[in-house]
């Protein structure tokens, strides 16, 4: 019982730093990539943005079946 509690509290810190890490990563990377996309239109912005998540999620969604 004591392992599995263990193992549970180290996975939940685990995901909690990979989540931060990747966020920090996605963070810098909008840094970046804000100066290219302010000089476009709003809808662009947003069309820019919406493209990428769908492309993810999509590739998210195939990897999960």
């Amino acid at each position: 019982m004591v392992l599995i509690l263990n193992r549970i509290v180290i996975q939940s810190f685990a995901w909690i730093i990979l989540a931060t890490f990747f966020g920090t990563i996605m963070y810098l990377f909008w840094k970046v990539v804000e100066k290219f996309v302010e000089k476009c239109g709003y809808v662009d912005i947003n069309y820019f943005i919406w493209k990428i998540v769908i492309l993810l999620v999509d590739r998210y969604n195939y990897t999960m079946i």
